[in-house]
């Protein structure tokens, strides 16, 4: 038998992992260049390959307040249950992706940026210059909310080896419908 974390068989959803997410892909953008579209193919094939609920792709201005519109108005109108965010993630005088989430989200994700670029090291050959990479991830008002570069290359391998693995467990968690490993308390001491 093949296991895997919380009973999930490679390939197949589980039941016990609850609903399969619906994901919105954004392109973080100064217009509607043809370049942006190429990124949020990659995720969305993705995100589909992995059987989640591919809702839409849009593109948002790289405005910080633009950003956080996207982010509440999706959350709070519950049109998905996360959200990919491409581009805007470096440290360029136009970039703000990361501080548009990392000022408004109610949680952050601690360890997906240091995952990414342990990725870029390790797997993609980028040495020190991983340093220089920025991505990010948290939660707003129960939707998990990720940030990536827009590099193809990079992108797909993040998609494949960080935000598809975790995807759906990181939804039944800011959701709170969390699996317990623990046995429920029996009532005596």
């Amino acid at each position: 038998m093949d296991f895997t974390p919380l009973g999930r068989k490679i390939g197949s959803m589980s039941a016990d992992l609850g609903p399969v997410p619906r994901v919105v892909v954004a392109t973080v953008a100064l217009g509607r260049a043809g370049a942006t579209e190429g990124s949020a193919k990659i995720v969305a094939d993705a995100v589909v390959a992995a059987k989640f609920i591919f809702v839409r792709s849009v593109t948002v201005n790289r405005d910080p307040q633009f950003i956080k519109l996207l982010v509440s108005t999706v959350s709070n109108d519950n049109q998905a249950d996360a959200i990919i965010l491409i581009g805007g993630t470096g440290f360029g005088p136009r970039d703000f992706t990361c501080e548009a989430l990392d000022e408004f989200v109610e949680r952050r994700i601690e360890g997906f940026g240091e995952a990414y670029r342990g990725l870029l090291r390790e797997e993609l050959g980028a040495g020190t210059s991983a340093l220089l990479a920025r991505a990010t991830a948290g939660v707003y008002n129960k939707c998990v909310v990720f940030a990536l570069p827009r590099s193809p290359a990079e992108l797909s391998r993040a998609m494949q080896a960080l935000v598809v693995p975790t995807l759906q467990e990181a939804v039944r968690h800011a959701s709170g419908r969390r699996l317990t490993m623990e046995p429920p308390p029996s009532g005596t001491s």
